[in-house]
């Protein structure tokens, strides 16, 4: 009897540990010179986000409210992405993550992206547009 209550009791905890572990994947499309979605409200810690190519070459690279064009230092950087290739990333808090692509020109025509929280979208496309104008855009660290 007491076995089988030990039991039941790991896998209990065992399946609630890996359901933790298991998030939800978000799918991000960049196509053109933009991200779809552009944002996404709703992503957890353990959650992955996936970027895909589509039409043209393209990078998911992690910047930062005040400089959205540019490669935070120990961010990712998913490289160049072709047509049909894909890079995944696993969110490890609920901390907003800034994404902007660093071919040539797309930051600065409005190609950034992030996790929450919404409110800072009038901030950021700004950024990456003043950041263009001062000549800090399209950088890698």
């Amino acid at each position: 009897m007491l076995n089988n209550v030990l039991s039941s009791f790991l896998l209990a905890l065992l399946s609630s540990h890996l359901l933790s572990v298991n998030g939800a994947n978000h799918d991000v499309t960049l196509s053109g010179l933009s991200y779809s979605p552009n944002h996404l409200d709703s992503v957890a810690a353990g959650d992955t986000i996936t970027f895909m190519a589509s039409g043209g070459s393209h990078t998911a690279t992690q910047s930062s409210l005040v400089n959205p064009c540019v490669h935070a230092t120990g961010g990712f950087d998913s490289g160049t992405l072709n047509s049909g290739q894909t890079y995944q990333i696993t969110v490890n808090d609920t901390n907003p993550i800034w994404v902007y692509c660093m071919m040539p020109g797309h930051c600065r025509s409005g190609m950034v992206r992030f996790s929450h929280p919404f409110q800072d979208l009038p901030t950021f496309v700004p950024n990456a547009n003043l950041r263009h104008h001062i000549g800090v855009c399209d950088q890698r660290r």
